[in-house]
């Protein structure tokens, strides 16, 4: 009986890991600490980027340790596709750390 209870929660354990691993979604606002000062707001399924006064916005979607944050500017579509990580309160784009605000 114990060994199945034992398996039961591994077996568990392994599916929890796999389901978060699959989907990560964010919320909120972060702010670059690099000089630019960009912000990007992650809303459940669309992510919005501003600097310099200019914004962009589109889906996106994070496998693995990427990013890919899709927009369209004068009718034309773009995949903007960079490293991904999350410690804490930080996302770290490329190689730039954003803080949640």
């Amino acid at each position: 009986m114990k060994k199945k209870i034992v398996a039961l929660i591994l077996v568990s354990a392994a599916i929890i890991t796999l389901l978060s691993a699959c989907g990560t979604k964010l919320n909120g606002t972060y702010k670059s600490t690099g000089i630019l000062g960009e912000t990007i707001t992650f809303t459940k399924d669309e992510a919005s980027m501003s600097a310099f006064g200019l914004s962009i916005s589109g889906p996106y979607k994070i496998e693995k340790d990427q990013i890919t944050i899709t927009y369209t500017v004068l009718g034309i579509s773009y995949d903007w596709t960079q490293s991904f990580k999350k410690e804490g309160k930080s996302i770290y784009i490329g190689s730039t750390e954003f803080v949640k605000q």
